[in-house]
C-alpha cells in the first residue's frame, strides 16, 4: 500500500501542541572536542522525500534498536509543513543518540549550484525560514549533495539567514553516478574545511574507500567489518582531529538486504570491529 500524503497532510495535531510540528531536538551530546580524534557519523539518504517519514525511516525508526547507535537521520523541514503530525512524533520520540540533517539542500530538491541568484534568494530564504520553525534552535546542518562549491555556499548562506536561520554546518557528497562535476559543485573527497563566508564546517563523505551509499559492493559475509576498514582507511589520510560522515542505506523491503546489512545490526558491528581493529594498531 502506497502511504496517503493527503492523509498525513490534513491529519492536524491537537490544540495544546499548538498545532503545528515541534522542532527537531539537537541531539548534541555536549562532550568537547578532542582533537586526538576523528568523528564519525552515520547519516541517512533519502531525506529529501516525503517517503521517508511516512515510512518511519524505511521502518528504521520503529526498530527497538534505535537509540543503540548515534544516527543523524536525514530529513526536510520543510515536511514539518505540510505534513505537521507526522513530523511531531519524530520530534518528539527521538532519542539522544538521534539527530537530524537537512537533506537535500533544506528545504525541497534542490542543485545549489544549478539555481539563479533570484532562485537562489526565494529558494535560500525559504530555507532560512523553515530552519528557524522546525529545525534544533541549535542550528540545522545542511546537506548540499555536493551540487554547491564555496561561492555558492556564500550566496545560500546570506540568503537562509535573511530567511530566519543559516546552516551551522554542511555536509557534501562526492560524485554521484547520475552526475558530473561542473564549476558549480563542490569536489569530494578534499580536506575538511570551512565555509568562508560564515565559516561554517564543511565534511565530505570519502568515495576512495566508499564510504557513499555505503552498501555498495559491500562483502555479504561480513558487511559491518568491511565498513569499519574502510572508516579506518579513510581517516588514515587525514591527522586528526577529523569528521567522516558514512552515507545512505535504508532498506524498503524485509528481502531487501541479507540480515547482516540490516541498518543497526551492521552500525553496531561496524562500531564493534573499529574498536577492536584500533586496539590491536
Amino acid at each position: 500500500m502506497q502511504p496517503n500524503l493527503s492523509f498525513w497532510a490534513l491529519l492536524q495535531l491537537p490544540k495544546a501542541a499548538g498545532g503545528k510540528s515541534r522542532r527537531l531536538p539537537a541531539g548534541d551530546s555536549g562532550k568537547s572536542l578532542d582533537e586526538s580524534k576523528y568523528y564519525v557519523t552515520f547519516e541517512t539518504n533519502e531525506g529529501d522525500t516525503p517517503r521517508i517519514v511516512v515510512s518511519a525511516f524505511g521502518s528504521s525508526w520503529a526498530s527497538p534498536l534505535r537509540g543503540s547507535t548515534p544516527v543523524a537521520w536525514s530529513v526536510d523541514p520543510l515536511l514539518a509543513e505540510r505534513f505537521p503530525a507526522i513530523m511531531d512524533h519524530f520530534a518528539t520520540t527521538a532519542t539522544a543518540n538521534d539527530s537530524f540533517i537537512a537533506g537535500v539542500s533544506g528545504s525541497g530538491y534542490a542543485y545549489l549550484g544549478a539555481l539563479s541568484e533570484p532562485q537562489m534568494e526565494r529558494y535560500a530564504t525559504r530555507v532560512g525560514k523553515m530552519f528557524a520553525a522546525y529545525g534544533p534552535a541549535s542550528g540545522m546542518v545542511a546537506d548540499t549533495y555536493g551540487s554547491a562549491n564555496l561561492s555558492t555556499l556564500a550566496t545560500y548562506a546570506k540568503y537562509a539567514k535573511a530567511g530566519g536561520s543559516a546552516p551551522i554546518a554542511y555536509v557534501s557528497q562526492p560524485l554521484w553516478s547520475h552526475g558530473v562535476y561542473g564549476e558549480n559543485t563542490y569536489r569530494c573527497p578534499v580536506d575538511n574545511m570551512f565555509s568562508p563566508a560564515d565559516h561554517a564546517p564543511l565534511i565530505c563523505t570519502s568515495n576512495s574507500p566508499n564510504l557513499f551509499y555505503r552498501n555498495r559492493g559491500i562483502t555479504p559475509a561480513d558487511p559491518g567489518a568491511e565498513l569499519a576498514a574502510r572508516i579506518l582507511k579513510a581517516s588514515a589520510k587525514w591527522e586528526p582531529p577529523f569528521f567522516l560522515t558514512v552515507y545512505g542505506g535504508l532498506a524498503w523491503t524485509a528481502s531487501a538486504r541479507s540480515p547482516k546489512e540490516e541498518f543497526f545490526f551492521m552500525m553496531q558491528r561496524t562500531m564493534q570491529v573499529r574498536t577492536l581493529l584500533l586496539l590491536c594498531f
